[in-house]
This record gives structure tokens, C-alpha cells and sequence, in this order.
């Protein structure tokens, strides 16, 4: 039993691990994991240093010299993010001049972010925009909201997404999502909103859906591709394939 115990120990550790997707000399493409954090809490952070358990912690063993590249130094490198239970491609600066042209194509819209969601039920139209207010929740200070009202949350600014319907499996869909701006849990907000919550979402669900949403380990929502042309005029495109998750739970590759 404690043999198997290790076994399953160490699956899981292999499995929380990034994937290496493209390394150039001034920024990687990496492979995050469903279940890794990208970098640690802020507030812990100040209090004591640590990187353990984190993205960024695997990052700075394999590439030290991102230590100091950045904004923030708990979150060394890191361009954009991830929550913790989504997986997917992302972008790390390997220094400061990258750091600094990534971080004004995102605020540009220059750099094209495409996700895989996996939604309870499907939504009435097979494309649309959705637009809202993202803000901090005036009820629960750990849970964004989308509104229509700034005075129905805190520091709202204006979010955007497009979606466009794929695939339906019964009961949930599949929909290709591109966020027009990065407003935190944009994306889980939005299609919330519209009707279609993610598969496996505790945070943002409904009632009905509590219970179902038990059975899950993670949210399904898995960014896939990433498209922007980097300061030496090239073109870069990446492009990630069908999550195992997402396999097992559908029975189908897509």
C-alpha cells in the first residue's frame, strides 16, 4: 500500500510539472499544468519568500537568470497568468527588454490568446460578443463579478470576449473563447454570464450545478493557442492539442 501511495505521489508530481513548448533567447512558450499556481500570493509572499509549489518556483530552478526580471519579484518573468486550475500555453520573459515589449503587446491587444471551454449546456447563438464590467465583488472580496453598473463592484473596467460554439457532447459543449482583454477570471465570468458555466467551476456556478461540479478535480477551460509577431518582425504561432482531461471526459479527440 505505502508503494502504491509513492507511486501515485510521484505520478502526480511528474504530472504538475510544465512542458517546455519553445525556448528563444529572450522568452519561452511553456505548457502549464491544470492544479500548478503560476506564482505564489503576494501577501504571503512579503511575509516569507518561497516559491515552492509554483510555476514560477519550477522557472527560476531552470532559468535562474529570470530572478530579477519583471515587476513584482514574486512572480519573476511571468508575462501574463493562469488561474491555478487552468492549463494551457503561456508566454515568460527570460529578460527585461521582452518583459517590457510583452507586457505593451497584451495592454496593445497585439498578442491573439485563444481558449478551449468545455460549458454546461449550450448557448442559444453559435457566435457572439460579450461584453460587461469585471470587477471585485462588493459580497464576497475573493470572487470577481461581471456587471453592467460600475456601482455594483469594485474598481470595474470594461471586458470583452468573443466565443464561438464547436461541438456538443450531450450535457455540455465545447466553445473556442478569445478574451479582447484580461480582466481576471474573465473568461469564467463571462460565459457564466451567457448562461454556460464551465465544467467544473466551484466559484462561478449555479445552485443547481454544485453538486455535479464536486466531481471534477479542475475547472475546464485550457488556452491553446497563442499568435503575435515579437520585435524581430516575426510571426510566432503555437498551437497545443487536445487535453487528456478533456479526452476522458468527452470519449473523443478533437
Amino acid at each position: 500500500m505505502r508503494l502504491l501511495r509513492e507511486e501515485e505521489n510521484q505520478k502526480k508530481d511528474q504530472e504538475m510539472l510544465y512542458q517546455l513548448v519553445f525556448q528563444h533567447k529572450d522568452f519561452l512558450v511553456i505548457n502549464k499544468p491544470a492544479g500548478l499556481a503560476v506564482h505564489p500570493p503576494e501577501n504571503k509572499f512579503s511575509k516569507s519568500p518561497d516559491f515552492s509549489g509554483t510555476l514560477a518556483g519550477q522557472l527560476l530552478k531552470d532559468f535562474p537568470q529570470i530572478i530579477n526580471v519583471g515587476e513584482k519579484d514574486f512572480r519573476p518573468g511571468i508575462v501574463h497568468r493562469l488561474d491555478k486550475e487552468t492549463s494551457g500555453l503561456m508566454l515568460v520573459a527570460l529578460n527585461q527588454s521582452s518583459f517590457i515589449f510583452f507586457k505593451s503587446a497584451f495592454s496593445q491587444r497585439k498578442v491573439e490568446k485563444k481558449y478551449w471551454a468545455l460549458v454546461w449546456g449550450q448557448p442559444k447563438r453559435e457566435k457572439g460578443k460579450i461584453r460587461s464590467l469585471i470587477g471585485r465583488s462588493r459580497n464576497c472580496p475573493t470572487k470577481q463579478t461581471a456587471v453592467f453598473s460600475p456601482s455594483k463592484a469594485k474598481n470595474p473596467r470594461p471586458a470583452e470576449s468573443d466565443y464561438f460554439f464547436c461541438r456538443n457532447f450531450g450535457t455540455f459543449s465545447l466553445l473556442e473563447v478569445i478574451p479582447k482583454t484580461g480582466r481576471k477570471h474573465q473568461i469564467r465570468l463571462h460565459l457564466h454570464l451567457l448562461g454556460v458555466p464551465i465544467v467544473g467551476d466551484k466559484k462561478y456556478q449555479t445552485k443547481a450545478l454544485r453538486e455535479k461540479n464536486k466531481l471534477f478535480s479542475r475547472h475546464f477551460l485550457h488556452a491553446f493557442s497563442l499568435r503575435f509577431i515579437y520585435v524581430d518582425g516575426k510571426e510566432y504561432f503555437f498551437c497545443d492539442s487536445w487535453p487528456k482531461d478533456f479526452r476522458h471526459l468527452t470519449g473523443e479527440d478533437f
